[in-house]
């Protein structure tokens, strides 16, 4: 019987590459900045977003977008980091 394979990590490979997209579960306490790809439940109060709901992260290179949802659905906010490593402020899309 052949073996099982192990969870996917920043360092393990497993049923998808290591360091791929993952869940990042709940981010309360954390800002944000330093989380890998993946998605998780982030915070207003501790990413500077002013929303709480769900929380997107993507890398391209060495710059970043974030999305962070309203867990009511009226807004969408986001930020970037750029090459030179400058984190935006959060902007909004209101939804209507």
């Amino acid at each position: 019987m052949g073996e099982l394979l192990p969870v996917a990590s920043d360092s393990q490979k497993g049923l998808m590459p290591a360091g791929n997209f993952t869940k990042l579960g709940d981010l309360y306490g954390k800002d944000g900045k330093s989380v890998r790809d993946g998605s998780g439940y982030g915070y207003g109060t501790t990413n500077g977003s002013g929303v709480v709901g769900p929380f997107l992260s993507f890398t391209c290179g060495i710059s970043v977008l974030q999305i962070q949802a309203n867990q009511t659905g009226e807004s969408i906010k986001f930020r970037t980091k750029n090459a030179a490593g400058n984190w935006t402020s959060w902007k909004t899309f209101n939804i209507s």
